[in-house]
C-alpha cells in the first residue's frame, strides 16, 4: 500500500485561510463526499453482548486491525474504483466524473485506517496519491482547502458523523439540491455530489447518488437536515 503524502496535511490549512466564495473557475469543478466502507460493528470487543460474534477489520495484508475495513468494506472499496473510474468510460450518471484529487483525514497511520483504505483501490487505478488533509472535527478548515482546489475534481472520504459538518462548512457555496442531514450509522452507500449550478450562479447544487454496489445498498436518499428542503 502506498504511503500517504503528509506534506499536504494540516500545515497548509489554517483558520486565517477562510475566505468568501470565489468564481467557479477558481474552485473545484466538482466535489464528491463519501463515507468510508463497512467497519467492525463495535471497535471495543468488550462491549459486545455475551455470545455475539466479533467481525474484525483487516488491513490490506489480511492482518486484524480495529481501524481497518471489514471484508465487505474492502468489496465496496473495489467497487468504488470502478464507480469513479469505469473501465469503459461510462459512468452510472452524468453527475459523476473521475477524481483528480482524493482527500482523507489525518490519522497517525492513514494507510491503516478505513477512510484511506476505502479510496486506495481507486487511487491506485487512476495513479494518484490520496491527500492527507486535516483531523476529523476540522471540517471548516477542510472546506476552505477544498475551495482552493482550482479546476480539480475532488473526492473526499470521511467519517459519517462529520459529513454533515462538511456540507455545513460549504453552505455558502451550495445554492440548492438534496443536502443530507445527519448521516445514519447504517448507510455506506451514498455519494454526495456537489456539481456546478447549471444556472451559472457560481455555486454548487447538491445531489445524492446511490452507489448500488453491494447487496443491501439502497436507492433512498439520506433525509435532509430540514425536511422542508428535501
Amino acid at each position: 500500500m502506498p504511503q500517504s503524502d503528509t506534506s499536504s496535511s494540516t500545515g497548509a490549512i489554517s483558520s486565517s485561510d477562510v475566505s468568501p466564495l470565489i468564481p467557479m473557475s477558481d474552485v473545484p469543478g466538482a466535489i464528491y463526499i463519501i463515507r468510508h466502507g463497512e467497519k467492525p460493528p463495535d471497535d471495543d470487543p468488550s462491549a459486545l453482548a455475551a455470545g455475539s460474534e466479533q467481525i474484525f477489520g483487516v488491513d490490506v495484508d489480511g492482518n486484524q486491525n480495529p481501524d481497518s475495513l471489514i471484508p465487505q468494506g474492502w468489496q465496496r472499496a473495489g467497487g468504488l474504483a470502478q464507480f469513479f473510474s469505469p473501465s469503459d468510460g461510462v459512468f452510472a450518471t452524468s453527475l459523476l466524473a473521475r477524481p483528480s484529487v482524493i482527500a482523507v483525514p489525518t490519522y497517525g497511520k492513514p494507510p491503516e485506517h478505513r477512510t484511506y483504505q476505502t479510496v486506495w483501490p481507486l487511487a491506485s487505478k487512476i495513479g494518484i496519491q490520496p491527500t492527507v488533509t486535516v483531523d476529523v472535527g476540522m471540517e471548516d478548515h477542510l472546506a476552505t482547502w477544498l475551495l482552493t482546489q482550482s479546476g480539480q475534481t475532488v473526492l473526499v472520504c470521511w467519517e459519517h458523523e462529520h459529513i454533515e459538518d462538511i456540507t455545513k462548512a460549504l453552505s455558502t457555496a451550495i445554492s440548492g439540491g438534496d443536502v443530507p442531514g445527519k448521516w445514519p450509522a447504517d448507510r455506506f452507500d451514498v455519494v454526495v455530489a456537489l456539481t456546478p449550478d447549471p444556472a451559472g450562479s457560481g455555486t454548487y447544487v447538491c445531489h445524492q447518488i446511490p452507489q448500488l454496489l453491494l447487496a443491501g445498498d439502497s436507492i433512498d436518499p439520506i433525509p435532509s437536515a430540514n425536511p422542508a428542503d428535501a
